[in-house]
């Protein structure tokens, strides 16, 4: 299965969204925005509060990612190393 990330960026408001693909089968997970707090923030502080919203998502999806692995480890008795 393949996890597809896009994003539609915006300075202001960026988009996103995270779809599966199993074969040729599109799966929705989740969407939503990363939203800048002010409009009259600068061009960096805008970029920092965006990339944070996106490393927050990857560290989400690693964390599911991680609890299937040990649900799944646990339901055919094997031991994660």
């Amino acid at each position: 299965m393949n996890t597809i990330l896009g994003i539609d960026p915006g300075l202001r408001v960026t988009g996103y969204g995270v779809i599966h693909q199993e074969k040729q089968n599109f799966i929705y997970e989740s969407s939503g925005t990363i939203k800048t707090t002010k409009q009259d923030l600068d061009l960096a502080s805008r970029i920092k509060i965006i990339v944070k919203g996106i490393d927050e998502l990857f560290i989400k999806k690693n964390k599911i990612l991680y609890m299937n692995q040990v649900e799944q480890s646990k339901r055919q008795n094997k031991i994660l190393i």
